[in-house]
């Protein structure tokens, strides 16, 4: 792994969304500069992270800063390949505007997307991205 552990994509592995948005970086990721853990796996909780209600936001941890909602998901697509790197120029807009368009996304995903009923198990492939 070329990154060493510092850019962690956590993520809620019981959200359709958020499952379908990791293949998708995994796919898209050709530098293999992600890996990806679960919310409130081993690799989270060993973080220690008390200041942030994890239960409806992405965490992206990024060189050691945290990063959480529209903030998260636009560094994670600055650091794929063109043309996907191109909507990180979203961060033009206002924070506030784009957290509540994160949010209501968040609060409906279980609706609009639907519940994992088991844990994914990543491909062969793909498995090194992965932490516990």
């Amino acid at each position: 792994m070329t990154n060493n552990g510092t850019h962690i994509v956590f993520y809620d592995s019981e959200c359709m969304l958020c499952s379908r948005t990791i293949r998708f970086l995994l796919k898209k990721d050709s530098k293999k500069n992600l890996l990806f853990a679960p919310l409130g796996g081993t690799t989270f909780n060993s973080l220690n992270i008390d200041s942030i209600d994890y239960n409806n936001t992405l965490i992206f941890l990024k060189k050691n800063e945290l990063q959480t909602e529209s903030t998260a998901v636009l560094s994670i697509l600055s650091m794929l390949p063109y043309p996907w790197k191109l909507y990180s120029s979203l961060k033009i807009f206002p924070e506030i505007l784009r957290n509540s368009i994160y949010r209501l996304i968040a609060k409906n995903r279980y609706k609009w997307f639907g519940k994992n009923t088991m844990c994914e198990k990543p491909t062969a492939e793909f498995s090194a991205s992965f932490l516990p």
